[in-house]
């Protein structure tokens, strides 16, 4: 994170448990003017994380999950809500979640990628929901505001499972 205070940027390093590791400060800054900077990046910068788990039934499934990532994102929040999937044949993306649309999203994914013939076959048989899920992506961020998604008035937040049925970890992190 990047400050600015007369001429000078001053770089501030947060570790991950959001404590203050290093400050580089200039001379034409007061130290008063710092510290009240530093309490507000780290009141600000408050880190939330949560795991869920997401249990499927079918090999390809589309679940919307926007609920409970909304359950897991604090009320006092403001800020942003990053989640990801840390599985290589599973994904997570921002689309409507009207049911209908989440079996067309199944049979598109199935359609623009055949189950057989992949080289990988040869190791797990699951080559298929490697290259699904990398059309889908690990991760989606949503901005928060008094701990509220701002998603638009049809976005849902949609787990894609290509390679289930299995229970999965989604993770939810609100800065």
């Amino acid at each position: 994170m990047f400050l600015a205070c007369g001429t000078i940027n001053y770089k501030h390093v947060f570790e991950s448990s959001n404590h203050f590791r290093r400050s580089e400060a200039g001379t034409d800054c007061s130290r008063n003017t710092v510290g009240r900077v530093l309490m507000q990046i780290a009141d600000r910068d408050a880190i939330m994380s949560e795991e869920l788990s997401v249990s499927t039934d079918e090999r390809l499934s589309v679940i919307d999950v926007t609920s409970r990532v909304q359950e897991a994102v604090p009320p006092e929040a403001t800020g942003t809500c990053t989640l990801f999937v840390p599985h290589t044949t599973a994904g997570v993306t921002i689309n409507e979640g009207e049911q209908r649309l989440l079996g067309d999203f199944e049979t598109a994914l199935s359609e623009l990628v055949p189950d057989d013939g992949w080289d990988h076959d040869r190791i797990d048989d699951n080559a298929d929901a490697h290259v699904r899920s990398m059309l889908v992506g690990p991760s989606v961020t949503v901005p928060v505001e008094d701990g509220q998604l701002e998603l638009g008035t049809w976005q849902s937040i949609l787990f894609i499972e290509c390679d289930g049925p299995r229970t999965r970890t989604l993770r939810v992190q609100t800065a």
